[in-house]
């Protein structure tokens, strides 16, 4: 759902640690585990899905986007460098 890759890094001193590792979450949490009703997401995205469902996890996803693309300036492209030229005397 987010494009980040898995890791296993650990995060603050809770019980539930490694955000970013990989966690098993149902499409539809009326529904068994099943292959068409999984997917594997990250462990605190599976928090939020659980929390609140997809609508607002992607609704707060698609903000933080947004406020994130309205304080981060343009970035400035990058030239191609030429080879400086010789001074004339």
């Amino acid at each position: 759902m987010t494009g980040l890759p898995f890791r296993e890094t650990s995060v603050g001193q809770g019980a539930a640690r490694r955000p970013f590792a990989p966690s098993l979450d149902r499409i539809d949490p009326t529904l068994p585990y099943a292959l068409d009703n999984c997917r594997l997401v990250l462990q605190a995205v599976n928090f939020a899905l659980n929390a609140f469902g997809d609508e607002v996890f992607l609704e707060i996803a698609r903000a933080a986007v947004q406020d994130d693309a309205a304080r981060t300036p343009p970035r400035r492209r990058k030239t191609r460098r030429t080879q400086p030229r010789a001074l004339e005397l």
